[in-house]
């Protein structure tokens, strides 16, 4: 989790406000594939639920006033031959 600027403070609620990079990465042996020269890395739609193509962490904060899912953007997985994955998401957190 990177934090890129600090948006709001609300003293009264005590909420912090940030922006934020939330970057994971893993290994995920049923991804592996086959590289050839022109393809280094495959980009899959991370999408959760019935409609998900790979597997994705649950990440949750302790003490969030809103859940993660709901203010971070959806974006596309990175995979390697090796099967390790990377993804990265923009957003906000409370």
């Amino acid at each position: 989790l990177n934090f890129f600027k600090i948006m709001d403070v609300d003293l009264k609620s005590t909420v912090l406000t940030l922006s934020v990079w939330l970057r994971l990465d893993w290994v995920d042996e049923r991804l592996r594939f086959n590289a050839t020269e022109s393809v280094d890395y495959l980009t899959v739609p991370a999408n959760r639920g019935e409609t998900g193509l790979i597997w994705l962490p649950d990440i949750e904060l302790y003490n969030s006033a809103e859940p993660i899912a709901t203010t971070l953007a959806e974006t596309e997985a990175i995979v390697r031959p090796s099967g390790y994955t990377q993804w990265s998401r923009l957003g906000t957190i409370k």
